[in-house]
């Protein structure tokens, strides 16, 4: 009775409706890139206004930078872009969030994707904002990782299970811009700590004998040494700024093969299943990056991105765009070596836009029941 008490309690007074959300509302965002701003609290709690079109953008930073909204929505009548891709949202972020999605029932889902989101190292830490901990996506993951990755992991699932069941994650942005950051979120040395002592600095190791160790993203990433920063500087025709020299040559680096690929694949399926059975539209975009980052990775891991890309678009209701079709982009296109610049936005926002219209008109004669439109290739 007292556990039913202080749950309905806590769904009065600290749920999205409730005081709670006035207070978050009125938060004000120091780093509005880093965290689901204002508005984007308000629609995932309330959904959009009748006749109006929504399509949400997923994924990482990459997909914040990928689209222009003023371009979409000018081309697009009633249309209202909702970016809610933001730095580390990696496959099970995107996942957890995708439950609100659900609640919330967009009219198409554009998820950015490329072998930068599905073959760097798992991250398990929640991020800023509302549904970075949820129970399904928890559940997907170590469904995909198994029970020994559960068991070497019991005292992390345990908080992320007890956080995702309370929603208790809703509290994380307020703590961490009052300064309490050890309150806001996991630090990696939650990650890999095995119950009886010590830290796995690398990688998470699985119970099953005989695996190879999950790699697991770290906090502290190790930098590139400074004969290769030069050189990458020397193709980059300039200086590299403290941003892409200490993080985003890094992330570079982390796409890697390995027993994590499988597991951000599960992911990644999982979350476009759930969309689809909400009836929501999803156009896969693969991403580009600058023609530097080829020095920093295996590019031929494209090829087993594309295989789960091609295999997602079988799917009913699934479009993929792949870089064949949005190319070619050149360095003149980037502001970084991950992220496109005013050039790049535009050009993969033209390519997109007539996947964007086909799903439209796919979302609406689903929700009418009139005959569909045409589906547009690669559907």
């Amino acid at each position: 009775m007292a556990v039913v008490s202080v749950l309905i309690l806590d769904a009065l007074l600290l749920g999205g409706s409730g005081p709670w959300g006035m207070i978050l509302s009125h938060v004000p965002i120091t780093n509005p890139s880093s965290h689901i701003t204002a508005r984007e609290r308000a629609w995932l709690a309330e959904g959009s206004p009748p006749g109006q079109k929504v399509a949400v953008v997923l994924g990482t930073s990459r997909g914040m930078a990928g689209f222009s909204e003023p371009f979409l929505e000018e081309q697009v009548p009633n249309l209202d872009v909702v970016k809610l891709a933001r730095p580390g949202h990696l496959p099970f972020q995107t996942r957890s969030l995708i439950e609100d999605l659900v609640d919330a029932k967009p009219d198409v889902v554009v998820f950015p994707l490329s072998e930068f989101n599905t073959h760097r190292p798992i991250r398990i830490e929640p991020v800023a904002g509302r549904g970075t901990a949820n129970v399904r996506a928890i559940v997907n993951l170590l469904t995909a990782a198994g029970p020994g990755f559960a068991w070497e992991n019991r005292t992390t699932v345990l908080r992320l299970f007890g956080a995702a069941t309370l929603n208790g994650y809703r509290f994380r942005e307020v703590l961490g811009l009052a300064g309490l950051y050890r309150l806001r979120r996991f630090t990696r040395q939650d990650f890999g700590r095995r119950d009886e002592g010590g830290l796995e600095p690398h990688a998470v190791r699985p119970f099953q004998a005989g695996r190879e160790p999950i790699a697991f993203w770290e906090e502290a990433m190790a930098p590139m040494p400074e004969e290769q920063l030069q050189e990458i500087s020397r193709q980059f025709g300039g200086p590299l700024g403290p941003t892409v020299r200490t993080h985003q040559t890094p992330m570079v680096r982390e796409i890697t093969a390995g027993s994590h690929v499988p597991i951000q694949y599960a992911l990644v399926r999982q979350g476009v299943d759930r969309l689809l059975e909400a009836g929501i539209e999803v156009v896969i975009v693969e991403t580009p990056l600058h023609s530097v980052s080829a020095e920093l990775y295996d590019v031929g891991l494209r090829t087993e991105f594309l295989e789960l890309a091609r295999e997602l678009s079988d799917k009913p209701g699934v479009t993929f765009v792949s870089l064949d079709e949005s190319g070619p982009f050149v360095d003149e296109d980037f502001g970084d070596i991950l992220h496109l610049g005013d050039l790049g936005q535009d050009k993969l926002s033209r390519a997109v836009l007539p996947a964007l219209r086909a799903s439209l008109a796919g979302s609406s004669a689903d929700s009418t029941g009139a005959p569909a439109a045409p589906a547009a290739p690669g559907h």
